[in-house]
Order: structure tokens, then sequence, then C-alpha cells
């Protein structure tokens, strides 16, 4: 799946123009409409501090799930 598929859904849904009113970020990034879910959560939402271990005790939910946030594009 990819993040332009995202995108054509929330146009439909939030009932705007096209695509470019709308940006999705993970982590502060800002994604491109040609990723995949697979590449970010490979290469963005996983990038971490590596000598935290993803399974310690002291691990939140929030670190087992990928949050992305979408938005009005600025131009």
């Amino acid at each position: 799946m990819t993040i332009r598929l995202l995108l054509k859904y929330l146009v439909s849904k939030l009932r705007v123009e096209n695509e470019s009113e709308i940006e999705i970020t993970c982590r502060g990034q800002q994604l491109l409409p040609f990723l995949t879910l697979q590449h970010v959560r490979d290469n963005i939402w996983t990038l971490r501090d590596t000598t935290r271990t993803l399974l310690s005790d002291s691990s939140s939910t929030m670190d087992h799930v990928m949050v992305l946030h979408y938005g009005r594009s600025i131009s």
C-alpha cells in the first residue's frame, strides 16, 4: 500500500479538491506519495536509539504502533 492510496482516501473523506492539499507525516517527516507503508515502517518509523530495545519492560504500547499524522499542506 502506498501513501498515495492513503491520500486518495483522505481526499474523498475530507472532501478536498486534490491530493496536494493534504500532507501525511511520520515522526515529523513528510511522506512522499510513492512511498510504501512497508518502507515507512522500515526506514522512518523504526529509526530509534540503537541502545534501546523494543521489548523492554519500560516500553509503552505506543512504541509498537506506527502513527501517521495528516493535515492540510501549507503550500
